[in-house]
């Protein structure tokens, strides 16, 4: 169970962000998820994003409606950008959620946006705005993997992270709902896994063991503990850490991720 987060949005500067690496530059496909809550709702709020302005990879709210929507965006260069928004106002403040978005240039469709929260494994959204992009991917080497803002670190989320995931491919719904569960590193997958508040003030370590370790920029932990989930499987399944690798076992046409002791 998470005990700790990080509260953003007091200025619109606050962010949690790790530099540039290798293990985190220009990863397609990929799939990114977060646990989160928004305190209020408005417009392009940054979740997350890698790489500097006009060359990035980015999840945040819409700027229509009630704002509730989320919002995914990939620049690409010489032709039209990945654009996909919900239509499920699947974001409603005050309220936990987690969210998952898949990516791939070469797919298509090239995105899925999926949503769940402490009730609910996640499930994709419909959209009523799914654009593929065309012409080349970015280049994000020139900018951080942030969370909780945007490119610009202009646009600061109102609401607490609790933990947020990076990941080199696409990670099927089962695996997602594993992610959504128990936040666990998957071996040569997991390229950044931050425990939002895990070390007060200081440095948030990547329990990823990439050491993608980011810093806090005005954001201030907090002692808020995100529930657990309601079992709907026999036993009982709660959302948590659990640093332990996991391994993928293959057998009788199954596949099964399992921690390793």
């Amino acid at each position: 169970m998470m005990t700790r987060a990080i509260k953003f949005g007091g200025a619109s500067t606050h962010r949690l962000s790790a530099p540039a690496a290798t293990s985190i530059n220009n990863l397609d496909p990929l799939t990114v998820w977060f646990w989160g809550r928004f305190d209020s709702l408005a417009s392009v709020k940054g979740i997350f994003v890698k790489g500097a302005v006009g060359a990035n990879r980015r999840m945040l709210l819409d700027n229509t409606g009630a704002f509730n929507n989320i919002r995914v965006q990939v620049d690409t260069t010489g032709g039209t950008g990945m654009l996909y928004i919900t239509n499920t106002q699947c974001i409603v403040a005050g309220k936990p959620f987690f969210v998952a978005w898949t990516y791939s240039f070469s797919a298509t469709p090239q995105s899925h946006i999926y949503v769940g929260d402490l009730l609910t494994p996640a499930t994709e959204q419909t959209y009523g705005t799914s654009t593929d992009g065309n012409g080349g991917n970015p280049d994000d080497s020139g900018g951080p993997l942030m969370w909780g803002n945007n490119a610009a670190a202009s646009q600061s989320m109102p609401g607490v992270g609790w933990v947020g995931g990076y990941c080199a491919g696409i990670l099927p719904l089962d695996v997602i709902r594993l992610q959504q569960a128990l936040c666990a590193p998957l071996p040569g997958i997991t390229r950044a896994l931050h425990v939002f508040g895990a070390n007060g003030a200081g440095t948030v370590p990547d329990l990823s063991g990439n050491g993608n370790h980011a810093s806090i920029t005005g954001a201030v932990p907090v002692g808020q503990c995100l529930p657990r989930m309601q079992p709907r499987v026999r036993g009982e399944l709660a959302v948590g850490i659990d640093t332990r690798p996991f391994r993928l076992f293959r057998g009788n046409g199954r596949r099964v991720w399992q921690a390793v002791a």
